[in-house]
């Protein structure tokens, strides 16, 4: 979490580091940094170099962007998000960050509800503030992968 700053993916810089949910517009909040932390710690063994990671509801695209350095230039991460103000300003955030190269070369998309997904036996991450899942995501599930609640 680290190496991609906050500040980039919330509309008032300044309050990128309080630990609590920031409303991002269009109905959409960036979590609090402890969310995001508890996220990735639950992924953190299966997110290595080479992994794929699918992040649903994907918003700010700051977790998009840290799940994109963990998994590097040999991974994929696919973001997915409805609102499409937000996929635009999701990638112009990410390449303002060090992940911005693995954008660059498509490691990194983010993609509206409209784009089919390519990323295989991916690690998937859905956003809590999501109500009606859009797709039928269980194709891209990998078998006996295990969930968390």
């Amino acid at each position: 979490m680290s190496q991609v700053d906050r500040k980039f993916f919330v509309p008032i810089a300044k309050n990128a580091y309080k630990d609590v949910a920031q409303v991002i517009g269009y109905g959409a909040t960036i979590s609090a940094p402890h969310m995001h932390s508890y996220c990735l710690s639950l992924l953190a063994d299966h997110t290595k170099p080479g992994a794929s990671v699918l992040d649903i509801g994907s918003g700010s695209g700051y977790l998009t962007a840290v799940f994109g350095l963990m998994v590097g230039e040999t991974g994929r991460t696919v973001g997915v998000e409805r609102i499409p103000e937000l996929v635009k300003r999701s990638i112009d955030a990410i390449k303002q960050t060090p992940a911005g190269h693995l954008m660059d070369k498509g490691r990194i998309v983010v993609h509206g509800k409209q784009h089919t997904i390519q990323c295989s036996h991916p690690n998937i991450c859905i956003s809590p503030h999501i109500a009606v899942i859009f797709f039928n995501y269980n194709s891209q599930l990998e078998p006996d992968s295990g969930s968390h609640d």
